[in-house]
């Protein structure tokens, strides 16, 4: 994988709110929007694409878990801020991704929460061969 891809983006003065009921409504929204938009059929699940890790259970994200809600709905701010581009190629890692809003939020976050945020946002998401990762379609350059 492209160093650009593994790089560790940090906002140290980006604080994201808890999220409020109605965000957590949107986010159920969001995590059955995200099924529909899904590249790879209906595998996308809490962890990311299924069947790329040794654990091969599969978790999907639930509409009605309150913690994949608000997994999700931290998600939905973060890549507010975010600039969207033309390329997912040269977008954020999800991975990484989760890494920084986890360090905004204060708050674990799921790989597939930060991809299932993504695909309900109509942002560029290409999985990564092999993977259960994705890259993302907004920049690295930061939020705005």
């Amino acid at each position: 994988m492209p160093a650009s891809k593994r790089m560790y983006l940090s906002y140290p003065n980006l604080t994201l709110t808890p999220p409020t009921e109605v965000e957590l409504a949107n986010a159920a929204k969001s995590i059955v929007r995200a099924g529909f938009r899904d590249p790879s059929g209906g595998k996308l699940g809490k962890w990311g694409f299924y069947g790329y890790w040794g654990n091969n259970k599969f978790e999907p994200l639930n509409p009605k878990n309150k913690d994949d809600l608000t997994m999700v709905a931290y998600c939905v701010q973060w890549l507010n801020l975010a600039t969207p581009i033309k390329r997912a190629s040269n977008g954020v890692y999800s991975y990484t991704g989760k890494h920084v809003v986890e360090e905004c939020a204060g708050h674990y976050i799921s790989n597939g929460a930060f991809i299932a945020a993504a695909l309900s946002m109509d942002l560029l998401c290409t999985q990564e061969k092999n993977s259960p990762n994705a890259v993302i379609g907004v920049s690295q350059k930061g939020v705005r």
